[in-house]
């Protein structure tokens, strides 16, 4: 399915995973009056399906090897068209295609943001790999090239970086295949400038506020992404990083736990492993483990609300 078209209009729930339309006109048009085939009851898609796709980043790694093909989510796709771009024009019947975490292209939310012209945004960064506290401008990236490199491959071993891939793909930054998470096709920014980002996230974060970087950047064209480029947007990066005067207001018992490590009940935090943080079982966070980090969350916007009031102009 080469020459899929991915996206465009929303297909609602009850319709998503059917055969498509009856008339042509309405791949177009949608909305009342519409005709589509229905699925079957037992193939609505629901909340768990979305669930398990967004968990699913093991996906491309396993179409990659050929593997797990009952482990893979599958779904009936079409996409509602537009008559806006040339390209698209035709109707596309429906394909089943295998379904997977699209956080193995963009974790954020930002690029389909820009590619809608938004001009002012708020990225979150929610990683488990912590920011470098020795960070040495223009020293973004390191790792080591394997042999067998493919578009879904493992075969780059990253030996350091100073901010999660997701963070460093935006600047051009991040240059390697790491598992199957790809973000060298993600530049839309200028590299020099996450200097100036990490230099703002650090201070913020030694000064117990948090890992945060309000900052005005040139929006580069990304064909990939289909975003034209040419001009400047407003951007508050916030990143998943300890907010060290909120964990000092916490209650002296939490603060022991949390000061155990890997002996106590918060291990990891706020960088929590997304396999295996609570063994053996596979994929688990307890309620008090994610009551912790969404507090902390709320924490840094509240502590900070006058920039972000100010940021949208409230």
């Amino acid at each position: 399915h080469k020459y899929v078209t991915i996206g465009g209009g929303v297909i609602d729930s009850f319709a998503f995973g059917s055969r498509g339309v009856l008339n042509p006109n309405d791949q177009y048009s949608g909305g009342e009056g519409c005709r589509m085939i229905q699925p079957k009851w037992h193939q609505y898609f629901t909340l768990e399906d979305a669930v398990g796709i967004s968990s699913s980043a093991y996906v491309a790694e396993f179409e990659n090897k050929g593997i797990g093909k009952r482990l893979v989510p599958r779904a009936m796709y079409w996409p509602v068209l537009t008559t806006e771009y040339p390209k698209l024009k035709g109707r596309q019947f429906p394909v089943t295609l295998d379904m997977g975490d699209g956080g193995n292209y963009e974790n954020t939310g930002m690029l389909a943001a820009l590619q809608r012209g938004v001009k002012k945004l708020i990225c979150c960064v929610n990683s488990a790999r912590p920011l470098d506290r020795d960070f040495v401008p223009d020293r973004f990236f390191e790792c080591e090239r394997e042999k067998g490199r493919t578009k879904f491959s493992i075969g780059d071993k990253v030996t350091y970086a100073c901010a999660d891939g997701a963070l460093l793909g935006f600047f051009g930054a991040w240059e390697a295949i790491e598992w199957s998470f790809n973000y060298t096709m993600n530049t839309v920014f200028e590299k020099e400038k996450l200097n100036d980002v990490m230099e703002q996230m650090l201070q913020n974060l030694n000064n117990g506020k948090g890992a945060w970087a309000k900052i005005k950047l040139k929006l580069l064209a990304n064909e990939v992404w289909s975003i034209p480029g040419g001009y400047h947007v407003e951007v508050i990066f916030i990143y998943n990083e300890t907010v060290q005067d909120f964990v000092d207001k916490l209650p002296q018992e939490t603060q022991d736990e949390i000061k155990e490590g890997r002996h106590g009940y918060f291990e990891h935090f706020p960088h929590y492993k997304t396999t295996l943080q609570n063994p053996p079982r596979l994929f688990n966070l307890t309620q008090p483990q994610v009551n912790l980090l969404s507090s902390q969350a709320e924490y840094l916007i509240t502590s900070n609300a006058d920039v972000f009031k100010d940021f949208f102009g409230a």
